[in-house]
């Protein structure tokens, strides 16, 4: 206080497609700070309480960009933390797979490098930012089916994975220490879900709201343990017809031929063949 304060620049984006952002992970040990544009992504970070002396602080590449390569990371302490590894038999030719554990803090990776619709890697604390880090990933979890993955909360114990699959939103949970046990939570299948604050990193449960057509908004808690769901609040619109509506899903093919997911949100009384117009 009453010092002067000398200001350092930390990253200058020089391309006007992207957009920047700063967050702490929520174990609070690092800040992490991301350049994105709609293909390509960029991470940097630095540790909270870095001991830097006099020198400026300086934020750290968490892997170098790669274009057409979009990712986000987070950070968990060092805990058991199992590695699942997949290949061919040698002898027999068929498909195993195996696991190991072992302890490290470790960077969660969630990148499109080799799945489009994401897959989920780890890269141990002590080889981010090296030479050919991309090589260093390994892989810890991969989404079932076909669900594309857009949101992530890492808790100590957990990994939630928010996203959709043919457009219908999807909640995978995974834990830690046991990636194969990992489960998908029951949701409608028209809507999507935003995840919530989810702060406290030792938590054993997690909030997030689910919003559709004719759901203004339903905030649920998520037991992860057992994987209850209770709803914990839900708003609703004075004079809202929403509760007489319809919406449905249904799939149309689009000049290419490729089907394409249609939301319908109509009266649900049956009013006859007539024009209908679409938004």
């Amino acid at each position: 206080a009453g010092g002067s304060v000398t200001e350092h620049l930390l990253w200058e984006e020089q391309n006007p497609a992207a957009y920047l952002e700063l967050f702490r992970t929520k174990n609070r040990r690092f800040i992490l700070a991301s350049s994105n544009t709609k293909d390509t992504s960029a991470v940097r970070y630095v540790p909270c309480k870095a001991d830097t002396g006099n020198r400026p602080m300086d934020l750290i590449p968490l892997l170098e960009p790669s274009p057409g390569i979009e990712y986000f990371a987070e950070h968990l302490n060092s805990q058991d933390i199992q590695e699942i590894h997949r290949g061919p038999d040698l002898n027999s030719g068929s498909f195993l797979e195996s696991s190991r554990t072992f302890s490290n803090s470790t960077f969660f990776v969630i990148s499109n490098h080799e799945r489009p619709d994401f897959a989920v890697y780890l890269l141990p604390e002590n080889e981010a930012g090296m030479a050919q880090s991309w090589s260093r990933l390994k892989h810890f979890f991969t989404p079932p089916g076909d669900m594309h993955v857009t949101d992530a909360d890492l808790l100590s114990n957990w990994l939630v994975l928010y996203g959709h699959e043919s457009a219908a939103p999807r909640i995978c949970v995974v834990p830690v220490a046991e990636p194969q046990s990992a489960y998908s939570v029951d949701l409608p299948s028209i809507g999507a879900v935003e995840p919530g604050v989810n702060a406290n990193h030792d938590a054993d449960h997690i909030r997030f709201t689910f919003r559709s057509p004719v759901e203004p908004g339903c905030t649920y808690h998520l037991d992860l343990r057992r994987g209850a769901l209770t709803v914990e609040g839900k708003r609703t619109l004075d004079g809202s017809s929403m509760h007489s509506a319809k919406c449905e899903r249904v799939d149309f093919a689009a000049r290419d031929g490729e089907r394409v997911p249609l939301t319908l949100l109509r009266p649900s009384k049956e009013l006859g063949a007539g024009p209908c117009l679409l938004h």
